[in-house]
């Protein structure tokens, strides 16, 4: 009777440590850029940048499409978070440092720390702007006003549509982006405690005056690796993917597109030689 006592106490305290257990155990995982380099693989390509190392385009979008478009804006305890619709949003738009390059388009620089959203912000005249940080320029210029954002990279949408689910499709033509620029404020604010980076840039009030709804606010919890593609979004939490990306050496991408064979598919693709969904991102 003494042993099986000691059995079920010992099958109880099992059972409630394995409650207390996060599901996957590679929740908080420290990867190296190799992990970024197969995950966004199928989605991309691969190009050698002699500024910038390894940089990523991707291939699978509509024409017009930009950094921090297909997704929606929500508040969350790390300030505007943005949750994309693409499979591989949780690495470019919360890691690294998008640039519109001349001759590849829109190109993704790979980056040690997570974001909820590494944009500029700008706001006022009713309408809301968002352009995504280039590689190589810090927050303090940014903010205080001594680096300017090409107008080209920004979405602007009127703020009552701010939070609107799909984003896109309250994103006004890119010719007004100039004028937009010039009659809005740039409003960024970033601030930092320890390794965490928070975006409070715009006031959640003025949104809900604007967008006549109360602003949800959100707490971020995290997936695990084999979860990432499961992102989701309820009224009290946003689940994300966010790995330590460890600064270690790690090995190339598997394929990288040279720089000739880049721009031999991209005129394939100007001559209507791939389907629209098969263009790579550019303005």
């Amino acid at each position: 009777m003494k042993y099986l006592r000691v059995a079920v106490l010992a099958l109880v305290a099992a059972i409630a440590t394995a409650s207390l257990t996060p599901a996957h155990a590679d929740v908080h995982a420290s990867v190296s850029l190799g992990f970024f380099y197969d995950s966004l693989a199928p989605h991309g390509e691969w190009i050698s940048s002699a500024q910038f190392g390894y940089v990523w385009r991707p291939v699978r979008v509509d024409s017009g499409w930009r950094p921090y478009y297909d997704g929606q804006w929500v508040y969350t305890d790390y300030g505007w978070t943005f949750v994309s619709d693409d499979p591989w949003g949780w690495a470019t738009f919360h890691y690294g440092r998008w640039y519109l390059d001349p001759y590849y388009g829109w190109v993704w620089v790979p980056g040690y720390e997570w974001a909820p959203a590494w944009v500029v912000f700008h706001q006022g005249a009713g309408y809301v702007g968002w352009a995504p940080l280039p590689p190589n320029v810090s927050l303090n210029l940014v903010i205080g006003g001594g680096y300017r954002v090409d107008p080209r990279t920004y979405c602007f949408v009127e703020e009552r549509h701010f939070v609107d689910r799909r984003i896109r499709h309250r994103v006004v033509a890119p010719e007004r982006n100039p004028y937009l620029v010039r009659s809005t404020a740039n409003v960024t604010h970033f601030s930092r405690a320890g390794d965490r980076y928070f975006n409070r840039s715009l006031s959640t009030e003025r949104i809900e005056r604007a967008a006549r709804q109360r602003i949800e606010r959100r707490r971020v919890v995290d997936l695990s690796d084999r979860d990432r593609a499961r992102l989701r979004v309820d009224r009290d939490e946003v689940a994300v993917f966010r790995p330590q990306v460890s600064r270690r050496a790690t090995h190339p991408p598997r394929d990288v597109v040279r720089r000739d064979d880049a721009r031999g598919r991209q005129l394939d693709r100007d001559r209507g030689g791939a389907a629209k969904r098969e263009s790579p991102a550019r303005i």
